[in-house]
């Protein structure tokens, strides 16, 4: 499969699904993308430091980050406070959220989102 080399300032965010006590979580993660790998059907594949979490049923295993938007390929677009909002409840899910993110306007999104969402955002330490 054929190797692209990534746009400096792209970001990945991954998605790591799990149950906690009974509730389902998501950790998010943001990667700086390294390149794409391009598959025989046409679909990419981001290359990230690290490697992606498992894919989860019916949810997005990564988002990518351009400019001031985000897109989850063939789901959804838009900012990255709607996509908070939206990951934690789409599809009538109750997920409840946190961030280990390493830019800052990532880290602070999260913060903002966590303040007007406290029932959905997961407080625990990472």
């Amino acid at each position: 499969m054929p190797t692209i080399p990534g746009d400096p300032n792209d970001v990945i965010v991954s998605m790591n699904y799990y149950d906690q006590d009974e509730e389902m979580c998501v950790d998010l993660f943001d990667n700086p993308v390294l390149g794409w790998t391009i598959g025989e059907d046409g679909a990419s594949t981001p290359v990230v430091t690290g490697s992606l979490p498992p894919p989860y049923p019916e949810c997005p295993q990564w988002a990518h980050i351009h400019a001031d938007s985000l897109y989850v390929p063939d789901m959804w677009r838009g900012t990255v406070l709607d996509f908070f909002t939206w990951l934690a409840t789409a599809g009538g899910a109750n997920r409840k959220l946190r961030g280990n993110f390493r830019h800052p306007s990532l880290q602070s999104a999260m913060n903002n989102w966590s303040q007007n969402y406290p029932d959905q955002f997961n407080d625990r330490a990472f």
